[in-house]
């Protein structure tokens, strides 16, 4: 890392610096994203925030020499996402080692993408519940959209189960289910 900590205290300080300016990005993209952080993003918002995740996992991301079927590669980041993903998926058959390694790179950088954009979402809800009284609300909030998800994946669930003909698969059922719970829930 780039960031020279002289003490206990100036870690303390770039810690803070660095919160603020999280908090300044996410305030950012709560302004231009349509519906941040309560609506998922649209893919080109997401791919613009990938592109600059990439950026930097570039900068900090050490790369690979990697032995190949055609001599020795330098697999990065950008070497990595310089695929088409048609043409990334071809190197399985065509040169399998390398897809291998790009395959890794590949992983590691949407994970960190996928991390990051998280911390983004983070901050941006610690935005919207800030003036609010104690934390129980946020953490309501949080549990909240866990039951959203909870019922919604069930909804997926039940559709997949009624492919495969599972008989207790009964979608109406569940549907009237979900609207009971719901109505409780929701008061």
């Amino acid at each position: 890392m780039s960031t020279q900590i002289k003490s206990i205290s100036d870690a303390a300080y770039q810690q803070a610096k660095a919160g603020s300016t999280c908090l300044d990005m996410a305030a950012y993209c709560i302004k231009t994203i349509t519906g941040f952080p309560t609506i998922k993003p649209s893919r080109e918002a997401r791919d613009e925030l990938n592109k600059g995740y990439r950026v930097w996992y570039q900068e900090i991301y050490v790369p690979k020499r990697v032995k190949t079927e055609d001599g020795e590669v330098l697999v990065d980041v950008n070497f990595a996402f310089g695929f088409s993903q048609q043409n990334f998926g071809g190197l399985k058959a065509e040169k399998p080692k390398l897809h291998d390694a790009v395959k890794d790179v590949r992983d590691r950088t949407g994970t960190y993408c996928s991390n990051r954009f998280s911390d983004l979402v983070h901050y941006a809800k610690q935005i919207q519940g800030a003036g609010k009284k104690g934390s129980r609300q946020t953490a309501s909030l949080y549990f909240n959209e866990r039951v959203t998800k909870v019922l919604d994946d069930l909804m997926v669930k039940v559709n997949v189960a009624a492919t495969r003909n599972d008989k207790e698969a009964d979608k109406a059922k569940l549907t009237k289910a979900i609207a009971a719970f719901k109505a409780v829930w929701d008061k």
